[in-house]
């Protein structure tokens, strides 16, 4: 459907309501044992399937391999790819980690951005409260409103070619 620009654009009624704590901790704690049980489960599969493809011959065998290559490839692309020198550390991430990383720094924002808020606020309170009663303070003038008259202009008439 594609907009004439006639409608109106009205987001009053939109809230986006967010628990950052629940956020920070749901993506750092609990998504990170998820991930981690995932590829516990997953490097077993694997482990299972590299010991079933020793038997296969011929056709199947080169099946069994081209399988495994398309597994290893999305294992890959979900937990990441392991680093050479230390198995035990990740390389490039994989999608799952980088989902996570961006709700934990999504959770970090809307942190700061409530700090940010609070500490305006504060700031706000802390300089009403500062002004007192507003004796001594300026005064507004008294002087009549400025007038202008267009029609005694000052400034010369431009030339023309005549």
């Amino acid at each position: 459907m594609v907009s004439d620009g006639a409608t109106n654009y009205d987001a009053s009624a939109v809230r986006i309501n967010v628990d950052m704590y629940y956020m920070h901790r749901s993506a750092s704690v609990y998504m990170a044992s998820l991930i981690s049980s995932l590829q516990d489960d997953w490097r077993e599969i694997g482990d299972t399937w590299d010991q079933l493809k020793i038997g296969w011959v011929g056709e199947s065998s080169e099946a069994a391999d081209a399988f495994n290559e398309r597994l290893r490839d999305v294992q890959n692309r979900l937990f990441g790819t392991p680093d050479p020198a230390d198995t035990t550390k990740v390389e490039t991430p994989g999608i799952l980690d980088r989902v996570r990383y961006g709700a934990v720094v999504a959770a970090a924002n809307y942190n700061a951005a409530e700090h940010a808020v609070t500490d305006m606020f504060d700031a706000f309170v802390h300089a009403i409260a500062g002004e007192g009663e507003g004796e001594g303070g300026p005064q507004d003038s008294t002087m009549p409103p400025i007038t202008v008259d267009y029609n005694t202009n000052p400034f010369p008439a431009p030339k023309t070619d005549g």
